[in-house]
């Protein structure tokens, strides 16, 4: 078994506008951690760092590339009626991303031959890129899954399409804009993709934290409001899923950087790299321990009573048996409070099949177990990967004790 495999995550980057400088500095610490990221998804700033992420940037050519780039730039002013306000038509920064991907997609492939759009199906990573539908609020992905022959940096573009700034895209009847919109609900909920992927899911989310706000200015008072709504679903969201084993969210405190302060200074920029990066190091070192070591009391109780369980079917006691799945569903509910939920889910199946193959005594006093090979069997698998957790589990907590 790979003893690291509780280092190889999901990475997802959510929105926040020029707060998204905080994800190099995050990157950074990801890269000193060897965390290993196998799949990458993004909405808004967050479909930029996913995506470039993914082709292999650096932090450190993140860092080159964000530094002391003028976002003004990327304000394209559009003119002409039956369009959607906006500031920007957004061609300028589809130009810049593109360019971006491209120079470092076919550095690695051959930069000799001609350049073409990149599409999701010629990247050989899982990259998931988050869009909202105007017309009914639901989510558009964009991947090598959903939409293969898209250009990536096209997706980029939309998931960027914070309404009023840039330009939105119709694609396919579908009226599609910032990705970030659905900031209410985890990223990968909004994804069948992100959904289903087996790895642990690492969640970043930008926020900021307003002390001294001029309620009268109008630009402080929209970055209230907004930051006031995102930083209470960020909350609930880390208050429900960040115990859990499956999940990890780090919430970014990016201080009192206005979104839309596309100018902002130098050393703002290198304070917010500087903040992300001890924050997510912080998180792994110190407050991840803490969870995992609590998740692993759990995963040994219950462990446990899974090896007493199987002993008794092997054994053919299965009155006994029957004993001990009582007991451990009496607690099991609290002991799943931080678990892995399809593990949990597993144990609770067992549970059925067993009892449905499980005869009442007869004349004799005897209990029969229909099926037993298969409930034996099945059990087993569990108990097994189960060893697997727990061994990831304190492989971790050996790393970073």
């Amino acid at each position: 078994m790979n003893k690291d495999r509780g280092l190889k995550y999901t990475c997802l980057f959510g929105g926040g506008a020029i707060r998204g400088l905080a994800f190099i500095g995050a990157i950074k610490a990801l890269e000193e951690l060897n965390i290993e990221p196998v799949k990458f998804g993004g909405s808004s700033v967050g479909a930029i760092f996913a995506s470039l992420y993914a082709f292999g940037y650096t932090s450190n050519e993140l860092k080159e590339k964000f530094i002391d780039i003028n976002f003004n730039l990327f304000k394209d002013i559009q003119f002409g009626f039956g369009k959607a306000p906006a500031l920007s038509k957004g061609n300028v920064f589809l130009d810049w991303i593109r360019e971006l991907l491209e120079d470092k997609f076919y550095q690695s492939v051959n930069p000799k031959i001609e350049r073409k759009p990149i599409t999701f199906k010629d990247l050989d990573k899982d990259l998931v890129i988050i869009t909202t539908d105007l017309k009914d609020f639901t989510s558009q992905e964009f991947s090598r899954y959903t939409t293969p022959d898209y250009e990536i940096a096209s997706a980029i573009r939309i998931s960027c399409c914070m309404p009023g700034l840039m330009q939105p895209v119709m694609y396919q009847d579908k009226f599609l804009v910032d990705g970030d919109l659905q900031k209410s609900v985890p990223m990968w909920k909004l994804s069948d993709t992100l959904l289903n992927s087996p790895e642990r899911i690492l969640e970043m989310r930008l926020e900021g934290s307003f002390r001294d706000v001029d309620l009268s200015n109008g630009i402080d008072y929209a970055n209230a409001v907004y930051s006031c709504m995102t930083a209470v679903a960020s909350e609930q969201i880390r208050n429900e899923y960040g115990e859990r084993d499956k999940f990890d969210y780090i919430i970014l405190d990016t201080g009192d950087v206005l979104l839309v302060n596309f100018n902002i200074p130098l050393e703002i920029r290198e304070n917010l790299i500087s903040a992300a990066y001890n924050q997510t190091i912080d998180y792994f070192t110190k407050f991840l321990p803490v969870k995992k070591k609590k998740i692993l009391e759990n995963y040994n109780i219950v462990h446990g009573h899974l090896n007493r369980i199987l002993h008794n079917i092997k054994i053919k006691n299965y009155q006994k048996a029957k004993i001990d799945i009582g007991e451990l569903f009496i607690n099991l509910s609290e002991l799943c409070s931080n678990m892995d939920m399809a593990d949990c889910k597993n144990i609770r199946m067992f549970k059925d099949k067993f009892f449905e193959s499980y005869s009442k005594p007869g004349i004799f006093g005897i209990v029969h177990l229909k099926n037993n090979d298969i409930i034996k069997n099945n059990l087993q698998d569990i108990t097994d990967k189960f060893d697997m957790k727990i061994e990831e589990l304190t492989n971790y907590l050996n790393i970073y004790k």
